[in-house]
């Protein structure tokens, strides 16, 4: 019913999914979509399990895995600085993307604003479009980020037990498509692969595999099959962890934060948002936006995550 809800509430209005998960485990606590339907009244329209099987661009969350690809491959600046301005930018014979003063290819903040000059750290909290462009161009080459969407297990199926799921797609032949994909654009995946992905950011950086099917008990009780959890890999050290953790943090505590409103009196929380827009005939549409969450709680030692998004496109 509250999905439901805020799906009617969100900008599009077409769909919403849910996943609740437990971190050091995989197992899933909480699944859902909007549409849904009654099996009793088998009212189905859409066969498509939504948090498993449906591709979608994810926007900003995707910055959690931009930003964790440069700590743990060395290539951060944590003490630099960027010009949150307009990104111009070009790209060389050899494939190389510079930033330029001027030029017809740009890419802009959410709303065109701009911060002035951040440090990459506040880039985060702030959710800056072009902190991910300074990123990719200046301090680390595209390919390794693509590199590390592999670790993360993005473009593939999860293959968790008794769901289907679609591995994704991506474009990244193009200057533009390169840089876009840092910030959640340019790349489809679904919400079973962001859960799979932010439990490594949140379990120290081993990545648990979701299943949804503790054990298969016969009806006098015995166990025809159990369930484990499952250790899919460790695409980032527990230090590169730990400090996306601590900007996440600063993402729902800083009066500036792009997840403030999500701050509750009993439970603190971290937490990285997404706003994409939504890609159409006439390229990307201003008005229709995808919206998305990845937030675990407690802060401190996460034990349980949350992981809901509000797709537009159809």
């Amino acid at each position: 019913k509250s999905l439901d809800n805020r799906v009617k509430k969100t900008a599009g209005g077409v769909r919403g999914c849910g996943i609740v998960m437990e971190v050091e485990t995989g197992k899933i606590l909480g699944w859902a979509s909007s549409p849904s339907f009654d099996l009793n009244k088998r009212e189905m329209k859409d066969y498509i399990d939504l948090p498993s099987d449906y591709l979608y661009e994810p926007g900003s969350v995707m910055k959690g895995i931009t930003y964790s690809a440069a700590i743990d491959s060395g290539k951060y600046p944590y003490n630099e600085t960027f010009d949150s301005g307009a990104f111009h930018f070009v790209e060389d014979s050899k494939g190389k993307i510079y930033r330029t003063s001027n030029s017809d290819l740009t890419i802009y903040d959410a709303l065109g604003k701009n911060h002035g000059t951040v440090t990459f750290d506040k880039g985060f909290v702030l959710s800056s479009n072009i902190g991910i462009c300074e990123l990719l161009t200046k301090y680390m080459d595209p390919s390794i980020y693509k590199e590390y969407l592999d670790k993360f297990g993005f473009l593939k199926p999860v293959n968790s037990p008794f769901l289907n799921n679609r591995g994704g797609t991506i474009f990244f032949n193009y200057a533009s498509e390169k840089l876009s994909t840092g910030f959640g654009q340019a790349i489809n995946v679904n919400a079973l692969q962001m859960a799979q992905a932010f439990s490594a950011i949140f379990n120290d950086g081993t990545m648990m595999r979701p299943y949804v099917v503790d054990r298969i008990e016969r009806s006098n009780g015995t166990v025809v099959k159990q369930y484990e959890p499952t250790v899919v890999g460790k695409p980032i050290s527990e230090k590169t962890s730990t400090y996306i953790q601590k900007l996440m943090k600063r993402v729902v505590d800083d009066k500036d934060g792009t997840a403030r409103m999500y701050r509750m009196e009993d439970v603190d929380i971290i937490a990285k948002t997404g706003t994409g827009q939504v890609y159409g005939k006439q390229g990307y549409d201003r008005s229709m936006y995808t919206n998305s969450i990845m937030m675990a709680a407690p802060a401190t030692n996460p034990k349980v995550m949350v992981s809901y998004a509000f797709p537009a496109n159809d």
